[in-house]
């Protein structure tokens, strides 16, 4: 997808939760920021938070997001602990988040920075955040920069140097996570994913999955059968026209409209108006080779 939604940034928080024992990496990164020439030039403030467990992190992102809302600032979240695919994030003291959780957290903030948020993740496995960002619910962060596998604390502090001198030489976040996805060609370690691209490659992978003929009649055939034990009386023929409706006006209406929050902040149609012309010609194409149930 091109003509990606700019980001606007205004302050990169970086919250550290590592043992005592450990290389405090995210007091490293925040010094190497803060002595690029390119972010003081931009004025970018740089705050380091140490954080210990779990719960303390969900305080810090709600207390970041009052202050978001009440100054209307753009600030990169940085977290920097451990991680796992299927645990979440691992903070010092030994509890987790899960990515679910984390989440939940990230959409609040990315609501009061006006749908402006980078969420960065220096973390192992830390890409696994977008397992929580699915297309039904609003999305947690505008872009997500983390790693695909495990990593060690040197590949990490490299990857996420070579990122912020280029987001803050350039001011674009799209150029930036470009130059960091190419900068381990061939070997894919990580990820850097704009919710637009996001968003429209899920509902493509939908489509390829839920709209053919085969999956709309097996699905028709489900909502008949759930619709007999509850006692509805819409016939097969009825239930399979609602679901091409829905297909029709759900996937770049109110789909999209829920997972840009433009619902809540309206205002924000205009932003995302490249984004949705693109999904919807994207959709048009698909329905007019007569494959898929749209």
């Amino acid at each position: 997808m091109t003509n990606l939604t700019p980001l606007q940034v205004s302050e990169l928080v970086i919250v550290e939760s590592l043992e005592h024992d450990e290389v405090k990496t995210g007091a490293e990164l925040a010094a190497y920021v803060s002595s690029l020439e390119c972010a003081q030039d931009r004025g970018l403030k740089v705050r380091l938070i140490e954080c210990s467990y779990a719960s303390e992190f969900v305080d810090l992102i709600e207390a970041l997001a009052e202050e978001a809302s009440m100054r209307q600032s753009h600030p990169i979240l940085h977290v920097e602990c451990h991680g796992s695919a299927d645990g979440g994030l691992q903070f010092a003291n030994g509890s987790e988040l899960t990515w679910d959780r984390f989440g939940e957290g990230l959409r609040r903030l990315n609501a009061a920075t006006g749908i402006n948020l980078i969420a960065s993740v220096s973390a192992c496995h830390g890409a696994h955040l977008l397992s929580a960002m699915p297309p039904t619910l609003p999305a947690p962060c505008l872009m997500m920069v983390g790693p695909i596998r495990a990593m060690n604390s040197a590949e990490l502090m490299a990857g996420f140097r070579l990122f912020y001198r280029n987001l803050f030489d350039s001011g674009d976040a799209s150029y930036a996570a470009a130059t960091l996805l190419r900068s381990t060609h061939p070997e894919i370690a990580w990820d850097a994913v704009h919710a637009e691209q996001w968003f429209d490659q899920v509902v493509a992978i939908y489509i390829e999955n839920e709209c053919t003929p085969k999956a709309v009649k097996r699905r028709t055939l489900a909502l008949f059968q759930q619709g007999q034990r509850e006692g509805l009386r819409l016939s097969m023929a009825e239930l399979k026209r609602l679901l091409v409706q829905t297909h029709r006006q759900d996937l770049d209406g109110k789909f999209f409209d829920r997972f840009f929050m433009l619902d809540e902040y309206p205002h924000n149609a205009e932003r995302f108006r490249n984004a949705r012309n693109q999904l919807t010609a994207r959709i048009a194409e698909l329905r007019s080779k007569n494959r898929h149930a749209l």
